[in-house]
């Protein structure tokens, strides 16, 4: 079953469905879906990996209280909080990571949402220093 999943993947580009992979799981050792999987990330990807940079655009302050995050309105870090990252800080942020050969840039923000007001600063942001469509995968 293995291989013939695996000659899929390779050769057709097609994925299991969720029961084949539960199946695969109980059948197989780690080191035989490793393997697999291995095979399957050289066809398709070779030895490049796809890094994706953060920045976070908004920091602290937030009303979600997600045990695990230090932003969390919950919690006394002691974290830097500010409403907006500057334009200047945030495209400093993308030129180091992409030095660096990070394959994307994406800005985060504490909360549920971005705001309706802070969506076109935001914009603006990655409007100053557009990322070529290659940069983010796109075709």
């Amino acid at each position: 079953m293995i291989s013939t999943l695996t000659n899929h993947a390779i050769n057709d580009g097609l994925p299991a469905t969720v029961e084949e992979a539960l199946q695969l799981n109980s059948l197989y050792s780690t080191a035989e879906l490793c393997k697999a999987a291995d095979a399957i990330r050289k066809k398709w990807c070779g030895n490049k990996i796809h890094t994706c940079s953060i920045v976070n655009a908004r920091s602290g302050r937030c009303s979600e209280n997600c045990k695990w995050c230090a932003q969390s309105g919950c919690h006394k870090t002691g974290i830097q909080e500010y409403e907006r990252i500057s334009k200047e800080e945030a495209l400093k942020s993308y030129a180091v990571n992409k030095s660096r050969g990070a394959s994307c840039f994406s800005m985060v923000t504490s909360g549920r949402k971005v705001l309706s007001k802070d969506i076109e600063y935001f914009c603006g942001i990655y409007k100053e220093d557009p990322l070529p469509p290659e940069y983010c995968g796109e075709e």
